[in-house]
C-alpha cells in the first residue's frame, strides 16, 4: 500500500474531506490531493501534524503495517518463529519415519556430546563446546515431538 492510499485510508477513516485535512495542518486542498494520488510527497515536517491528526505514528504512516490498530512487532516476530517452528517439525515428520526419528536423533546426541567433551578434554574450546551441546539437543528436541 502506498503512502497516498493510506492517506486516502485514514482521512476517509476519520470521515474527513480534503479541504478539512488541508485546514487542520496549514496546506492547501490541492496538496492533500496530490499526495492522495502519489503524485508528491507531504513535507517530513508536516508528517508529525498528519499522524497526529490521524491519531497514528509516524512510523506507521511510512512504513505501513496495521494503520487502524496497533500490534506490537515483537509478538509478530514471535508468531512467525513458532510458525516457522511447527513448520520444520511437520516437514520432519512428513520426512523420517518414527524408527528413522530415533535414530537420526540418537546420532546427533551421540555427535554433540561427543564434541563437547573432545572440546571440553581435548581443545579447550569452552563456549563453544556448550554451544555444540545446546545445538544438539535442540536438534534432537525436533526429532522427538
Amino acid at each position: 500500500m502506498s503512502i497516498g492510499e493510506k492517506l486516502v485510508q485514514l482521512r476517509k477513516s476519520k470521515n474527513l474531506t480534503q479541504k478539512e485535512v488541508a485546514e487542520n495542518i496549514g496546506v492547501s486542498y490541492q496538496a492533500v490531493s496530490k499526495w492522495e494520488r502519489n503524485e508528491n510527497l507531504p513535507d517530513a515536517l508536516l508528517l508529525v501534524q498528519i499522524a497526529d491528526l490521524y491519531e497514528v505514528t509516524v512510523d506507521e504512516l511510512l512504513r505501513g503495517g496495521s494503520l487502524l490498530s496497533a500490534s506490537p512487532k515483537e509478538d509478530s516476530n514471535i508468531s512467525t518463529i513458532e510458525e516457522d517452528i511447527a513448520s520444520i517439525k511437520r516437514i520432519t515428520n512428513r520426512l523420517f519415519s518414527d524408527s528413522s526419528k530415533e535414530n537420526i536423533a540418537s546420532v546427533i546426541y551421540f555427535i554433540g556430546v561427543f564434541f563437547f567433551v573432545l572440546g571440553i578434554t581435548i581443545f579447550d574450546w569452552g563456549f563453544y563446546s556448550w554451544i555444540s551441546l545446546i545445538v544438539c539437543f535442540s536438534t534432537v528436541q525436533l526429532f522427538e515431538d
